[in-house]
């Protein structure tokens, strides 16, 4: 049995199910594998809450239906999870996919689905030969299109305005880049684990005074901590200081999902480190020339980004288990041209959507 138009599930997604997923995405996306080369965060964050955001819209069809579950815990934020629900002993990996609607919007709508039906429903090879699942387990194979707000240039009201119909972004947050901030473990190995201090925030400008902030990080290493506060009015300027010390910094997110009228410093009591915040928006890089047989890579910019995602619908494709995906699926080597929706940058096998089993094979 193959997949056909009537037999693939099509859901609004309700922003209760998005809310978790950029809750999750803020803390853990500097320990996420970053499987697709991409060096923006936000791409990575963005990538976080689709997952999550599917996984619960497809915990709603089995709570509807009556069907029993688990579901893994993600307390071990900085662990890759391999599988997302328990039905009945059997693991159920959930493979999505973003498609952005101002690309492809103009062909795929939930009353118009042919467009899925040449794209390529993907495993990442290295986790397809793992032990992680056994072969009878089930891989759930879903696509989200919907739209982002990404944020470029110097006026980023006016962007928001324009994008979001003079509606403030749900998400605005700045993630730390710094390895100093980050920690990485090859990071550490070379400079050790020193602590960051109590964090002070400090904005060029009296009309962020009152302005709260929530910023999160770790206290030690894998312990996650976050801390709100306010900033008072100085003379010139509005400054704040955390109560708790930190050991990394992962993000910075304005209570009020606005972008700060100021520039902001944040600079660390014991290592004195700083990192410049400018209000506006965008993650911008620069690829450099090759040194020594190596690409480098520059950043430009990184200020703020929304990383919630907009009037999205889910497609639910199909399943199949992992002994028979294995089996019919053809091998794609990383930069293959051939999968519609996006360059693989790493090696995948692959079945098109027509291949899978319906998905209501199991929900029915």
């Amino acid at each position: 049995m193959v997949v056909k138009e009537e037999d693939i599930l099509v859901v609004k997604t309700k922003d209760e199910w998005i809310t978790p997923g950029v809750e999750y995405a803020e803390k853990s996306w500097s320990s996420t594998f970053n499987r697709m080369g991409k060096a923006d965060i936000y791409y990575r964050m963005r990538k976080i809450v689709t997952g999550i955001t599917v996984q619960r819209c497809f915990e709603h069809q089995l709570k509807d239906r009556n069907i029993k579950y688990k579901t893994k815990e993600r307390e071990k934020w900085y662990e890759t999870d391999r599988y997302d629900i328990l039905v009945d002993s059997r693991k159920y990996d959930i493979k999505s996919n973003f498609l952005d609607a101002s690309d492809i919007g103009s062909v795929l709508s939930p009353t118009n689905i042919k467009w899925l039906f040449d794209c390529s429903a993907l495993v990442p090879t290295d986790q397809l030969y793992s032990r992680t699942l056994k072969e009878d387990d089930l891989y759930i194979f879903a696509f989200m299109m919907g739209k982002i707000h990404k944020l470029y240039g110097y006026n980023p009201k006016a962007v928001l305005s324009r994008l979001l119909g003079d509606k403030d972004g749900k998400r605005i947050i700045h993630g730390f880049w710094d390895y100093e901030f980050l920690k990485p473990p090859k990071w550490t190995k070379e400079h050790g684990f020193k602590d960051l201090g109590h964090i002070m925030i400090k904005s060029t400008s009296v009309k962020d005074s009152g302005k709260g902030f929530i910023i999160g990080g770790t206290r030690a290493q894998k312990e996650f901590q976050f801390e709100e506060i306010t900033l008072e009015r100085k003379l010139t300027y509005a400054e704040a200081v955390t109560t708790k010390e930190f050991f990394q910094l992962f993000f910075l997110r304005p209570l009020d999902n606005n972008i700060p009228d100021g520039k902001l410093t944040i600079e660390c009591e014991k290592s004195r480190i700083q990192e410049i915040i400018e209000p506006r928006g965008g993650f911008e890089t620069l690829r450099e020339k090759k040194k020594k047989g190596k690409r480098e890579l520059k950043l430009l910019q990184n200020d703020w980004d929304d990383i919630w995602l907009y009037d999205s619908h889910i497609y639910i494709v199909g399943y199949m288990s992992k002994g028979e995906f294995k089996e019919k699926s053809e091998e794609l080597k990383r930069f293959d041209k051939t999968v519609k929706q996006f360059e693989i940058k790493a090696d995948n096998n692959r079945l098109y959507v027509p291949q899978l089993r319906p998905i209501k094979g199991i929900l029915y």
